[in-house]
């Protein structure tokens, strides 16, 4: 069953399109096939999600050139902010481990 949405888009196809396509579905098929039982059990998410999806787009639209200025500096701290990350994580699971069993925290409650 399809949406008026997936509609409008196979329509916008034209035969041209679709014979040009058609070495690439065939390539494809093995992985879609493959992918259909996760796509299936998606099936609900998606569909809740895309007025969301809808709603941010303009958003997103929006902010494409800054992201697309940021990424160069975001790729060039990852290496930064992934050791930083760790090292919050390591500190924080110490402090956990610091801390004294819940059953000795409840009487202080």
């Amino acid at each position: 069953s399809f949406s008026n949405a997936d509609a409008s888009f196979s329509n916008s196809f034209s035969n041209a399109d679709a014979s040009q396509m058609r070495p690439f579905l065939r390539q494809m098929r093995p992985f879609l096939t493959q992918m259909r039982p996760f796509l299936t059990q998606m099936r609900p998410f998606l569909t809740q999600l895309r007025p969301f999806l809808t709603q941010i787009r303009p958003f997103l639209t929006q902010m494409r050139p800054f992201l697309t200025q940021v990424n160069p500096f975001l790729k060039q701290m990852r290496p930064f902010l992934t050791r930083v990350c760790q090292l919050l994580l390591a500190g924080l699971t110490e402090f956990l481990r610091s801390l004294p069993p819940y059953s000795a925290l409840i009487p202080l409650l």
